[in-house]
């Protein structure tokens, strides 16, 4: 996490396909969509990830990049199943 010496998050997620066309295309996406959320997430700040509201916020802005970046939407949701910050 950017600008913060000796922090350390550790995040789980998950997409909700929109229907098995969309989980396909997500399963075949993984690789990039991996690597998107680790750039959007080694950048933000840990007072940008801590706390509901802004975990929603963190969670449509990933939701976002990974429909642009699957070029359709694809994903219903972005859910965080585990969001460890130190």
């Amino acid at each position: 996490m950017n600008g913060q010496q000796g922090r350390y998050a550790k995040v789980s997620l998950y997409a909700e396909a929109l229907n098995e066309e969309s989980k396909l295309r997500i399963e075949g996406g993984l690789v990039p969509l991996k690597a998107e959320a680790l750039l959007v997430l080694s950048n933000a700040k840990a007072e940008e990830i801590v706390g509901q509201e802004k975990i929603r916020a963190m969670g449509e802005e990933l939701l976002k990049r990974f429909n642009k970046l699957l070029g359709k939407k694809s994903i219903r949701r972005v859910y965080f199943s585990e969001l460890v910050v130190q």
